[in-house]
């Protein structure tokens, strides 16, 4: 299935769609990310909400209309478009993670934190997460460390870093929400055709 977007939309473009110019089952485009990252379809928000429902304890999403599914499907959505614009960031400032790095990061998790490989492999089936999930969490997470230090360091470390780290999260939420077009039923105060944040 190809995707296409109008042509005033291109990856590394500042230019947005509109909502109704999004594909069927596209929920959400971020601009200035490659194109295959800066997007989320439907299934991979529906593959998001299974995971936020397991981790919430649940054996299943509820349905729509149901108790609960709004906030699942605002978590799901959120943690989405965090891997988004975190991935969006580091790219911005020059910074990357090697799969080899990735890969020794998630065994030392895996050392640390779970006795034998069944166990993990029981952790992933009950968080239905793939390995594909968990080292694409692994390397969000090392992202973040990374921007976190460079906005820190650049800030004059200690006290005046912690600060210039604060000034910098309050600039970044707001960056990136300008970058973002939601459909409209997927719309959240994340989104820049959303409700103001707040």
């Amino acid at each position: 299935m190809s995707f296409v977007l109008p042509s005033a939309y291109a990856a590394g473009s500042t230019a947005l769609p509109s909502p109704e110019e999004l594909p069927a089952n596209t929920v959400a485009v971020v601009s200035e990310v490659p194109l295959d990252l800066g997007r989320i379809t439907q299934a991979e928000l529906q593959r998001a909400l299974v995971e936020v429902a397991a981790a919430a304890g649940r054996d299943s999403v509820p349905g729509p209309g149901d108790n609960g599914y709004r906030g699942l499907k605002d978590e799901a959505f959120g943690q989405r478009l965090d891997f988004i614009w975190i991935e969006g960031q580091a790219a911005m400032m020059g910074i990357d993670v090697s799969p080899r790095r990735v890969a020794r990061e998630l065994a030392l998790i895996k050392n640390q934190s779970f006795e034998s490989g069944a166990e993990y492999q029981r952790y992933l089936k009950e968080a239905h997460f793939t390995q594909r999930d968990v080292r694409e969490r692994v390397r969000v997470q090392l992202l973040t460390t990374r921007i976190q230090n460079r906005v820190e360091r650049r800030g004059g470390g200690g006290l005046a870093g912690f600060k210039a780290f604060k000034q910098f999260v309050d600039a970044y939420a707001e960056r990136w929400r300008a970058r973002t077009v939601c459909t409209p039923e997927y719309v959240t105060d994340r989104c820049s055709n959303g409700p103001p944040p707040g």
